[in-house]
Formats: C-alpha cells, structure tokens, sequence
C-alpha cells in the first residue's frame, strides 16, 4: 500500500498511511472496532523524528501472513527498540485490550525536503559560493549522511572530494579550511575563575577555525587549547 505524495504535514502523512493499514486490521477482523485515535498516537510517535514542512511518501509492508492472531477490542503503535522512523523501518501494533499480541509492521518512509546540490564540478579543496550551488528538493532519507540545507553550514570548510552538477551537498565531504599552518606564531591566552595571562607559542600542526590546537611554547612546554583566530584559547 502507498500513500500519494503529500502537501501535508510529514507527521499526518506518515499518520494517514498507517491507519489505513490499520484499516485491513479491522477488515479481517482482527480489530473489534475501528479506532480513529490510531491516526493521533502515530502522529505522536512520528513527530519527534521528522522536520516540519517535509514532503513525505510511505510505503506500508504486510504482515507475517502465518500469523494468527486473536480479535482485539483495542490496539496502539509503538517504535520497536532500537527503531528510528527514517527510511526502511518498522513500527509496532499491540493489543492492549481483549487479547495479547505484538507485531511489527514493515515501512518505507521516503522524505523529500529542499537542500543544496552543487550547480557546477566543484573540485577538492574548494569553498563553495553562491554561485557553486543550487536549491533542489532531494530524498533525505537516500543520503548517508546530513545534507547542506544553507551556504552558512559550510563557511570556513572546503570539500575533501570532486562533486558532479546536481550531487546532493553533504557535510562529511567537507573539512575546516586551516587557517594556522605548522610554526605559524599564535597568542596563547589562558584563563580561569577571575585571571587571565597571555603569552607567544607556535602552532605544532596546521588547524582551522574552532579547531583544537597544540601549541609550542616558549622552553618547550605543548599546550593544547580552541583557535579564534590567531589566538588559542585555554580555559581552567
């Protein structure tokens, strides 16, 4: 069973093609009664794990078809252990009244969202602009990790790979540009409960913006502490 493609909230969508499996429950009477508070208790469930305005398509499996299970006057969904309602997954159906059963129901939620894809080759160690990228609506839930949504996500990084016209933009192929390379000289400054001191040392290795980095100073003696800058920061 698959719902349409929605304008709706991704929760109610989710809702929507839940219960109308829910809906064969109650057909093949397995559910006493039909239960229109099923659509809110999935929608409850579903909300924490889906970003508000998303496009959303689910794709509802089947039952174990040798299961046979007793009439029940009442049933509610739940999110089995170690489930995350995102891509191929499964959510669950016990009985909590007029029998005891649990199963678990196979699902596909696919959710479509705008993010950025690169608008031209982009090579490595390159930080792209305005004009390297583009808005387009791609399924979320087909990428193996986050996707750019905005430029500022990636201010101060530059991609670690080649990316092709069109590729979904993800933050695991960029790095912190190194803004500090190895024996550039920094500001140390260190501070604590009502005191700070300052002195000189020279970055170990270079490092980016944010980044934690060691420092030589003076005598010898390596710190390590948070770049701002041409400053490291060191809190006690």
């Amino acid at each position: 069973m698959k719902a349409p493609h929605s304008l709706l909230s991704p929760a109610k969508a989710v809702a929507l093609g839940i219960s109308a499996s829910l809906g064969l429950f109650f057909s093949a009477g397995i559910l006493a009664n039909p239960q229109p508070d099923l659509e809110r208790q999935i929608e409850a469930l579903v909300k924490p794990s889906l970003a508000s305005g998303a496009r959303l398509s689910l794709q509802v499996g089947q039952l174990d078809p040798r299961l046979n299970l007793a009439p029940c006057a009442q049933a509610e969904p739940f999110v089995p252990a170690g489930a995350r309602l995102w891509g191929r997954t499964a959510i669950g159906i016990r009985c909590v009244s007029g029998a005891k059963w649990s199963v678990t129901l196979p699902i596909t939620i696919s959710v479509f969202a705008p993010a950025l894809v690169s608008a031209r080759n982009l090579a490595p160690g390159t930080s792209p602009g305005p004009a390297d990228v583009a808005t387009q609506e791609i399924e979320l839930t087909r990428e193996a990790s986050q996707v750019a949504t905005d430029l500022n996500q990636l201010r101060g990084m530059s991609l670690t790979r080649a990316l092709n016209p069109g590729q979904p933009i993800l933050l695991e192929h960029f790095r912190v540009t190194p803004t500090v390379n190895q024996g550039d000289p920094l500001r140390v400054v260190v501070s604590g409960n009502g005191f700070s001191m300052s002195t000189e040392g020279q970055a170990i290795a270079a490092a980016g913006e944010g980044q934690t980095v060691r420092v030589k100073l003076e005598g010898g003696k390596v710190v390590v502490g948070t770049l701002r800058g041409r400053t490291v920061e060191i809190g006690l």
